[in-house]
């Protein structure tokens, strides 16, 4: 049988593969190097440390101690037993945010309410069928780009889709108010696409649904109108009497007289150059300004 190679060929292709000069041998070298790197994947010098977890580990609770802060819980009725309102906001600008924050702060210092405004992503959406019908529950939610549901609020979406015919509401009493602009194609779809869910689950609507349009900046406006239909349900149905709202301060001043001047940190003028190079410095003074 006779060889696949030429012998000629195998000796002159040998005879150029040899190194003809230093250069050679350190291109040969750096290439060898590379290729070995590249093979063994950095396996020699990526060992696991055996010590690594210990960063992570908290030597107080090895004796059984436990934590006392308390245990953050994903479901929305056991958190409902401290208040009376709910307000879920789905929000991807943060709109939906402000309003929930302002209405839960709002329901308590016009009706004694205890609301709590809460991130959607922060509960369990199932945890909504354990909801009592004594207990009331206010969806704000956002409509952004083709229809999309804000981030937070993707696990309610996916829940309502796919668990749509075993969901039932029947105890649940809800409202809600979306945001949407009507330039767009599907103009508060998610909190349609909710409701029409909640609806067919069993849940009462005790308001009409509210729309925000802000194609004209009538965001705001819609939701004063919409609020006050929501106020009126508190004083119909809740028995509330609205009060006269009172300042309440939401940071308090206090004095420490503990305090030294050395522990003070006290404004100083800065001094920088006011122009070309060779003029004079030009101050900019600090003063401290009364508090009252």
């Amino acid at each position: 049988m006779s060889s696949l190679i030429n012998p000629e060929t195998l000796s002159t292709f040998l005879e150029y593969s040899k190194p003809q000069s230093a250069l050679d041998l350190v291109s040969l070298a750096a290439l060898g190097v590379v290729s070995a790197t590249y093979l063994v994947k950095g396996i020699p010098w990526n060992r696991p440390d055996p010590y690594y977890k210990r960063w992570f580990e908290r030597p107080q609770f090895k004796d059984g101690f436990q934590s006392n802060r308390p245990t953050v819980t994903r479901n929305i009725a056991e958190k409902l037993k401290q208040t009376k309102v709910v307000i879920f906001w789905g929000s991807q600008s943060g709109t939906g945010e402000i309003f929930a924050q302002k209405l839960a702060r709002e329901c308590h210092l016009r009706y004694e309410v205890d609301a709590i405004a809460v991130d959607l992503s922060d509960y369990d959406p199932e945890t909504i069928s354990q909801i009592p019908n004594t207990k009331l529950v206010i969806f704000i939610l956002s409509t952004f780009g083709e229809g999309d549901p804000s981030d937070n609020t993707a696990g309610l979406w996916r829940w309502l889709h796919k668990n749509s015919p075993e969901i039932s509401l029947p105890g649940l009493q809800y409202a809600a108010f979306g945001l949407g602009n009507s330039n767009y194609k599907y103009y508060n779809r998610v909190v349609d696409v909710v409701v029409d869910s909640l609806e067919k689950a069993g849940a009462t609507a005790f308001i009409p649904i509210g729309r925000a349009d802000d194609a004209n900046g009538g965001t705001e406006e819609d939701f004063l109108s919409w609020k006050t239909n929501l106020f009126s349900v508190f004083q119909e149905k809740l028995g509330c009497q609205e009060r006269e709202i009172i300042y309440t301060p939401t940071v308090a001043v206090k004095e420490d007289s503990s305090l030294q001047p050395i522990d003070l940190h006290h404004g100083t003028p800065i001094e920088r150059p006011s122009g070309s190079k060779g003029r004079s410095l030009k101050t900019y003074h600090i003063q401290a300004l009364d508090v009252t």
